[in-house]
């Protein structure tokens, strides 16, 4: 037998056996640490690391490990070199806890749960470091002062580019922080007295809670200034990137174009400010947080998200909140809130009352083609009234929360109305006179009161006991009271004239083979005096009730009518000296509108 063959395969087989123990070799330092120890040495000693003067140490190559600090007074230079893990759960790539007077520079550190890691640590120095792609954070202070980090490259990280817990008198200066996913820099757990200078945000931005004291100046996000006030009154804002305001009273902020990662107006232990017709867009999060904030206003922006946080007596009006991954507006631990007249649409849920959110009122709003419209978690005594909740997947969702009012809204053509996911939770459908309006409501009214004949039942704890055979709308009038029409018909107009208190309204059939329609109508006392009288298209309703009920403070009407397009006046009846007078107003007023048609 030739020796030959013999002697390549064993040459192959010490070449596998040499290959593999290479191999375990690189696995273990891909997932050890390395150590700088107190006495200056290195261990393992085979580290890409080289002790120059027992002061300075630089990375010869590249480092798949965990480095840990265990000396003070000294500077570690990576010489351009990575520094890489592999997303390990806790990993840090740079562990300065309990360190002073180390540098860290010239190196890319990627791939950490933690890009750099200081706990207890002070006046130590991180410049020039490109620091991305960590899984939570790309530099994490906590209890550590008198830092600098200034000058590095700090981007896509999944949570933040620099987060600081409980740590003060920090310097982070003329940074480059990009492409975060929800924070550029977060300052919380009473942070104070830190200098955040000149940094250049891009798509991330600055986010504070009880922190206070910090000095934030000449930074930029996405080219605009980052407008950071604190303890400031009567201020007015404009012209921002973001704006953070911090225990201030009475700030205006208004007409800015915001684009943001994370929050364009945050709001922190503030009362009675304004944020009004602002066009805030963020990409991933939030585009406005309250916390700890108290009385403000927040109407007519252009956002992708609200976030409330231990935040009472706030109003968010008349905002357009569209495709949020997690909720169009989202209320955490925040009571005595209204949010009225919103657009939430095509959100993961619309609008979400989280964990103690109690005494809120979520009124006129329209909440449409969303996961989830209303979702209400151990949250209690709080309004659901006048929504339109259309083309949902869950028109409204109860998790553990109970004697909310959920009353006068229209469930239309969700896949289900109401979704209950806890048993004995308890909730008022109705607000003693009337409930809500279902469009798989099956019921009759024989009594023709605008009501179902018999009750809408939800679960063995909820019931609609009155429920609407038409649709609720709400319309505010120039003396600023409410009429309230119950109707299955089209509502193509509503007028109140003050002068005359009269009330006109344009009615058509909501499909082409509908012969009859109703309105139940609430007129408050203070619009007209009683009695009145109804026409409908110039003649008397088909059917009329005019004593249907009366509260002392308003009253209700019902009749009907035959279809399809209908004008109703409504006319209070007045002493007959001033029937001539007003006749003849109306017929000038005619007459000056129909010249103008036909001159113009």
């Amino acid at each position: 037998m030739s020796r030959k063959p013999i002697l390549i395969a064993f040459l192959t087989f010490a070449l596998v056996c040499s290959l593999s123990a290479a191999f375990q070799v690189k696995i273990v330092e891909a997932s050890g640490t390395i150590y700088i120890k107190a006495d200056g040495s290195v261990d393992p000693p085979t580290a890409n690391i080289t002790n120059v003067d027992n002061a300075t140490y630089y990375l010869t190559d590249n480092i798949n490990a965990s480095i840990t600090v265990k000396r003070d007074n000294i500077v570690i230079d990576g010489a351009g070199h990575t520094l890489q893990g592999t997303g390990t759960w806790d990993s840090k790539g740079m562990d300065l806890s309990d360190r002073s007077n180390v540098t860290i520079k010239n190196m890319e550190i990627k791939a950490f749960d933690y890009g750099i890691w200081l706990n207890q640590s002070s006046n130590n120095i991180i410049q020039g470091n490109n620091i991305t792609n960590n899984t939570w954070a790309g530099i994490e202070l906590r209890v550590s002062s008198s830092n600098t980090i200034s000058g590095n490259n700090i981007k896509d990280n999944s949570c933040a580019g620099i987060i600081q817990r409980s740590s003060n008198n920090n310097t982070i200066s003329g940074n480059n922080i990009a492409d975060n996913y929800y924070y550029g820099i977060c300052l919380f757990s009473s942070s104070l007295n830190n200098n955040i200078v000149g940094n250049t945000f891009t798509d991330n931005g600055l986010y504070v809670i009880t922190s206070y004291g910090n000095t934030v100046v000449e930074n930029t996000v996405n080219g605009k200034p980052i407008v950071y006030l604190e303890d400031v009154s009567n201020y007015t804002v404009d012209d921002a990137g973001q704006v953070v305001l911090v225990n201030c009273d009475n700030i205006l902020v208004e007409k800015l174009d915001i684009y943001t990662t994370c929050f364009g107006v945050i709001l922190v232990g503030t009362k009675n400010s304004g944020i009004v017709s602002n066009n805030i867009t963020a990409k991933k999060f939030a585009g406005t947080i309250l916390y700890d904030s108290v009385s403000n206003n927040i109407t007519a922006n252009y956002l992708d998200g609200i976030e409330l946080h231990g935040s009472l007596n706030n109003i968010v009006s008349e905002n357009n909140i569209p495709n949020n991954t997690w909720a169009g507006i989202f209320l955490d631990e925040s009571s005595h809130n209204t949010i009225a007249g919103n657009n939430v649409a095509n959100n993961e849920r619309g609008i979400w009352l989280y964990y103690h959110s109690h005494n809120n009122t979520v009124m006129g709003n329209n909440i449409g083609n969303n996961g989830g419209g209303i979702f209400l978690q151990l949250s209690t005594n709080n309004i659901i009234v006048g929504n339109n909740i259309p083309n949902n997947s869950d028109g409204l969702t109860i998790y553990d929360s109970r004697y909310n009012f959920v009353y006068h809204n229209n469930f239309i053509n969700n896949t289900r109305h109401v979704r209950i996911l806890t048993s004995d939770c308890s909730n008022f459908w109705n607000n003693v006179v009337e409930g809500n309006y279902w469009d798989t409501y099956a019921g009759v009214d024989l009594d023709h009161d605008g009501i179902g004949d018999r009750h809408h039942i939800i679960d063995v704890n909820n019931t609609d006991n009155y429920p609407l055979m038409g649709m609720f709308s709400s319309f505010n009038t120039s003396l600023g009271y409410y009429v309230n029409v119950i109707s299955n018909s089209t509502i193509e107009y509503f007028q109140f004239f003050e002068f005359s208190s009269i009330i006109r309204m344009g009615v058509s059939n909501m499909t082409g083979n509908q012969t009859y329609g109703f309105c139940r109508i609430c007129i408050p006392h203070a619009l007209m005096s009683e009695p009145c009288n109804i026409t409908v298209d110039g003649a008397e309703p088909y059917y009329v009730n005019y004593t249907l009920y009366d509260d002392g403070e308003n009253r209700w009407i019902y009749f009907s009518y035959r279809h399809p397009t209908l004008e109703i006046i409504i006319v209070p009846e007045f002493p007959s000296l001033l029937i001539l007078p007003l006749f003849m107003i109306a017929t000038l007023l005619a007459v000056i509108v129909y010249r103008r048609k036909h001159t113009g």
